[in-house]
């Protein structure tokens, strides 16, 4: 066999990217979220504005009609940011790789997979509460077929106090607020620079969804995957601060440095979605 026609791409059907949809159910009702402590995995209740539904039209009947060859999964995909290297698949990170869209491991058994697709993986650092929460893949059975995953989304976002400079006593304080799991293990929890008045471990989530199915002429059962939905966005629905002046000049070392009002209509367990990237910085 030639080397071309050994690393010839398999006649696989075409997979086409999920759609994501953003809706209000009635009534709404509380989910979980990890209470500031990933390792701990202490969880606390919280309400989201709008719920997140994928659909996945489009699927080739053949697929459907050959479901133990091709067993189709919708796969959540998250974004790691920088300065996670190290850091486990479960915990949030890429291992050795920089910033990435990464496909955590699937907590809640599927089936018999192989790699991080099915089966019970590895919960290394994550609290068992957590990772009991923490469904990556969808089995895919029928064209018509939906899922809300905004209980797996949030599983990957944290709770816990965010530091601001004051403007009313120009100190700092902390205040609540929902940031990415990754930001939680990645980013300093203080304030490190004048330039905003809040600290960057305030970061959104940031998710993706694919397809995948099993390559028939694969006998390790290696997966295909298709496109990418359109990104996902996840933070708390109000932004909790407020711009302020900054610190007089001539105010010692901290002279010149950013400040902000807490927004009185923030709510620190209230979180939302949003299509595209909503950008909050520095927390970019």
């Amino acid at each position: 066999m030639s080397t071309a026609a050994h690393y010839e791409r398999p006649n696989t059907p075409p997979l086409p990217a999920p759609k994501v949809m953003l809706y209000k159910p009635l009534p709404a009702p509380l989910l979980r979220i990890c209470d500031q402590s990933i390792g701990a995995g202490n969880l606390v209740d919280v309400t989201t504005k709008r719920h997140v539904k994928i659909s996945c039209p489009g699927i080739p009947q053949e697929i459907f009609d050959n479901l133990p060859l091709y067993e189709p999964l919708l796969e959540l995909m998250r974004y790691t940011g920088g300065g996670t290297v190290g850091l486990t698949p479960s915990q949030g990170g890429n291992g050795s790789e920089g910033s990435a869209y990464v496909h955590p491991s699937n907590i809640i058994p599927s089936g018999n997979g192989s790699f991080t697709h099915g089966g019970l993986q590895s919960v290394s650092g994550v609290g068992p509460a957590l990772a009991a929460l923490r469904q990556t893949e969808w089995p895919v059975t029928l064209p018509v077929e939906s899922f809300d995953v905004t209980q797996g989304l949030l599983s990957f976002m944290v709770l816990g106090v965010v530091p601001y400079r004051n403007a009313v006593t120009s100190l700092g304080a902390g205040t609540l607020g929902i940031y990415s799991a990754s930001a939680a293990l990645r980013k300093r929890k203080f304030l490190k620079s004048k330039r905003f008045p809040y600290g960057n471990i305030y970061s959104p989530g940031y998710f993706q969804f694919r397809l995948s199915i099993k390559d028939p002429r694969d006998e390790r059962g290696k997966r295909i995957h298709g496109p990418s939905s359109i990104k996902i966005s996840c933070s708390n629905s109000i932004f909790p601060f407020d711009p302020a002046p900054t610190v007089p000049f001539n105010v010692p070392i901290i002279g010149g440095a950013a400040q902000a009002f807490l927004n009185l209509n923030f709510i620190s367990e209230e979180a939302n979605f949003w299509l595209g990237s909503t950008s909050r910085l520095p927390a970019s």
